[in-house]
């Protein structure tokens, strides 16, 4: 049986980045909870890692993909779930009556750093993942 095609695994990172934006907007809504907001932060970070992770994995021994092409489809993802954060933070100054240019600064510069760290970090990840297989 075939792996999905470019269109559909593309459309696996998408949909992992909307989650994941939707996730991380979850979290920060409890971590208002007073006591909570340190916790529940570590938490956020520790289950975007391990989206992450789990995604890199799923590249390289799923559909096998090289290390590159897997760490450009979960950069990919991390980059959309910042864009989803960083429109939900506009709407949420916005509907606070404190709308600027900042955040449409955002909206560009988040998901472009967030994927750029995650691209990295992703190949890293995904060259030791694939280490000690052989080549087909």
């Amino acid at each position: 049986m075939r792996g999905p095609t470019e269109s559909g695994r593309i459309g696996i990172a998408t949909l992992l980045g909307v989650s994941a934006g939707y996730i991380a907007i979850g979290f920060a809504t409890i971590a208002l909870v007073p006591r909570l907001g340190t916790s529940l932060r570590l938490v956020a970070w520790i289950a975007s890692a391990m989206l992450l992770l789990l995604h890199v994995a799923y590249e390289r021994r799923s559909l096998s993909s090289v290390p590159r092409t897997a760490a450009v489809r979960a950069a990919l993802a991390v980059a959309i779930a910042a864009f989803v954060l960083a429109v939900s933070a506009m709407a949420h100054a916005i509907a606070r009556g404190r709308p600027g240019i900042l955040w449409g600064i955002a909206i560009v510069v988040w998901p472009a750093a967030t994927g750029l760290c995650a691209f990295i970090l992703a190949f890293l990840l995904a060259s030791v993942i694939g280490r000690g297989e052989s080549a087909p």
